[in-house]
């Protein structure tokens, strides 16, 4: 797309002997429609933002949005702008939060994926442990060590008189 804007600025000639000419400014021009205020590039608005699918548009609407500053490092951007998000799912009181991301639409996304995945784990159903069986061995020694307990016991007890 962006060959499309510009304009070819050396001519034939000069390519032919391998030299270069300096492009003129308006040669080189590129449309500056799509530029933000003060001529910048990448300005927040300029930046098309894909739509949230359809799930995540619904499960949206099923929760309290907060944004927030986030902390740690990443300077003055960081410390200025609301980029973390957190969100209160409505129905079952589960929180998910996002701040790991540069925006506030893709820390929104990011928590409404945990979210999802939270419910989600929520949903599934857990198998009962079963748990397992003392081996036959194990059992039989089991016995033997009370057996030879008992004895001990049974050797500490008063011999009775025999007069």
């Amino acid at each position: 797309m962006l060959r499309d804007v510009w304009v070819a600025a050396v001519p034939i000639a000069a390519a032919r002997r391998g030299k270069r000419r300096r492009r003129s400014r308006d040669l080189t021009r590129r449309d500056f429609s799509r530029r933000g205020p003060g001529g910048r590039r990448g300005f927040p608005g300029s930046v098309p933002v894909p739509p949230l699918p359809e799930s995540l548009r619904a499960l949206r609407e099923e929760c309290d949005v907060e944004f927030t500053r986030a902390s740690g490092p990443g300077g003055q951007h960081r410390n200025r702008s609301e980029t973390a998000v957190r969100l209160r799912h409505r129905p079952t009181g589960l929180v998910a939060q996002a701040s790991e991301r540069r925006s506030q639409y893709q820390n929104l996304r990011a928590a409404l994926e945990r979210l999802e995945e939270m419910l989600a784990a929520r949903l599934r159903v857990r198998r009962p442990r079963v748990p397992t069986k003392k081996t036959r061995s194990a059992r039989e020694k089991t016995l033997e060590a009370k057996h030879r307990r008992t004895a001990v016991k049974r050797a500490r007890a008063k011999v009775d008189d025999v007069d």
